[in-house]
């Protein structure tokens, strides 16, 4: 089980409309007034101050803004072997911890949006909310230890994508089981799910760094901005550079 901070900040928005917001991470919002709303499957969600707005990865939804409002706002990745979050928005009540963390937090982002502070006020609040969750949100996942090690390597520690035999390898079994287990278990061949994985990894650096698309597409091993534009709009309806400009 693992939680990272992606991105934190608190701001006015004045501009919140979109489609497609759905990403690899999950979001905790918290407004200060009314005036947002975000569309799941067809119904609409108002943001309302002393409610949590919790939406897990690969939620699809969209955003709309009627007037100007203050938002905190989280981004996180949390992974845990076992469970995967139903993928659909989570309103939560506010506690007093609720009320605390978000002051705490609201004070130490001027500063600067990712401190150390302000990092340790998020993963601990994080923490608190996700430990409150109902059981219903919960999806037991039994993954295989085998896909485990080659997600873990495609996402950490590849220095340059593995090909089939090279993934069956880090599996510990021959080829042929490899392309029949990854199927079994992610509906995917071998190649697009290594495909998927690297597109992942590029779109939460999209939405969480300034590095340039360029430099991008070269850490994540591909020819260049124009084939990686090219392979990201096939997987996510949109290029890179609106990919990161509607997510900011």
């Amino acid at each position: 089980m693992r939680l990272d901070i992606l991105y934190s900040q608190y701001s006015e928005l004045t501009h919140w409309t979109y489609d497609q917001l759905g990403a690899t991470f999950w979001r905790l919002y918290l407004v200060s007034q009314t005036g947002a709303t975000i569309i799941h499957q067809g119904r609409d969600i108002a943001l309302q101050p002393h409610t949590l707005i919790l939406i897990p990865s690969n939620t699809p939804f969209s955003s709309q803004l009627l007037r100007p409002i203050s938002k905190l706002y989280i981004h996180f990745r949390f992974i845990d072997e076992e469970h995967n979050a139903v993928a659909q928005p989570i309103a939560l009540s506010m506690t007093q911890s609720d009320s605390v963390f978000a002051q705490r937090l609201r004070d130490a982002l001027p500063h600067q949006q990712k401190s150390p502070e302000s990092s340790l006020l998020a993963m601990a609040w994080i923490a608190d909310v996700l430990s409150r969750l109902d059981a219903s949100v919960w999806i037991n996942q039994q993954r295989h230890p085998a896909l485990t090690r080659v997600i873990h390597h495609l996402e950490h520690i590849c220095s340059f994508p593995p090909d089939v035999p090279g993934m069956a390898q880090l599996a510990g079994m021959s080829t042929r089981n490899w392309q029949r287990l990854c199927r079994q278990e992610t509906g995917m061949g071998p190649r697009e799910f290594a495909m998927t994985i690297r597109l992942s990894t590029v779109a939460n650096q999209l939405v969480h760094t300034t590095d340039s698309i360029e430099k991008i597409a070269t850490d994540n091993r591909f020819c260049d901005r124009y084939h990686l534009t090219r392979v990201f709009t096939k997987m996510f309806g949109e290029p890179p550079a609106a990919y990161r400009n509607n997510r900011q």
